[in-house]
């Protein structure tokens, strides 16, 4: 389990005794540790703890390591974490499969401590870098791309954007507090995506650019809106956020957003 904010290592192989090797090797380095005795386990440690690396043995059992890799990289949470495949396995085609499963690098058995030590302090440091740029780049409320986010994407780019601004956001705020607020943030986020989803019948690009303003990147595959068409659809989706209402916890909002184009 984790403490105090120290880098938290996942080590999933089927024999104990390589488990508590790896840990006496990294026990000076400052980390703490979760284990795990085949794939399906360490899925299943690594989706409830994210944990900042993961050493993984190729072969075991229930699930071996390439399998739990690739589900690994399909969660969200988890999918830059460093993984390292831990494994007596020596042939190129083996390697290439883990590769392309998803592991950032190999550790053969049986490992020398100093390289072992020298890759984890390295990839803990990448994993560092990978949390402070997804930091940079995700409002904490609702999990979308921020207005930083929105600047890199659209850099040097003709873009078509429709802007949403929640009405009298501030003195909702004022009214039933921050963490009402917050609630209202997270819930008219996954309403915005169903709401444009269903409008372009593909799923949108939503920025969460400020505290009650989404920005909405229009697809370049969807076909060119003209003006008028884009001022027409602007009142269409104004008309259809006005019929929306948010209850939860004896609170009711209904929402109201003012809207603007940008071409």
């Amino acid at each position: 389990m984790r403490r105090h904010n120290r880098p938290l290592i996942l080590i999933a192989d089927d024999m104990r005794t390589n488990r508590l090797i790896i840990q006496k090797t990294l026990a000076d380095e400052g980390y703490d540790f979760i284990e795990a005795s085949n794939g399906e386990e360490a899925l299943q440690q690594a989706k409830k703890h994210h944990p900042t690396m993961i050493l993984i043995d190729g072969l075991m059992p229930v699930m071996d390591g390439f399998e739990a890799v690739r589900q690994m990289r399909e969660i969200e949470e988890i999918q830059r974490t460093p993984i390292l495949m831990l494994s007596s396995l020596s042939e190129k085609e083996a390697r290439i499969q883990a590769i392309e499963c998803g592991v950032n690098d190999f550790v053969t058995k049986p490992f020398d401590e100093m390289e072992l030590i020298a890759r984890c302090k390295s990839y803990i440091k990448m994993d560092a870098i990978n949390r402070a740029y997804i930091l940079s780049t995700i409002n904490p409320i609702s999990g979308l791309p921020n207005r930083t986010a929105l600047l890199k994407e659209i850099e040097g780019k003709r873009v078509r954007m429709i802007m949403l601004q929640l009405e009298k956001f501030y003195a909702i705020e004022g009214f039933y507090g921050k963490k009402s607020v917050n609630r209202i943030e997270k819930e008219v986020s996954l309403y915005f995506q169903e709401l444009f989803l269903s409008f372009f019948g593909t799923p949108q690009q939503i920025f969460h650019t400020s505290e009650g303003e989404f920005t909405i990147l229009i697809d370049s595959d969807v076909p060119d809106i003209e003006s008028a068409h884009l001022d027409t659809l602007c009142k269409e989706i104004y008309s259809q956020i006005k019929k929306h209402e948010l209850r939860f916890d004896n609170f009711e909002y209904d929402v109201r957003a003012t809207l603007a184009y940008i071409e």
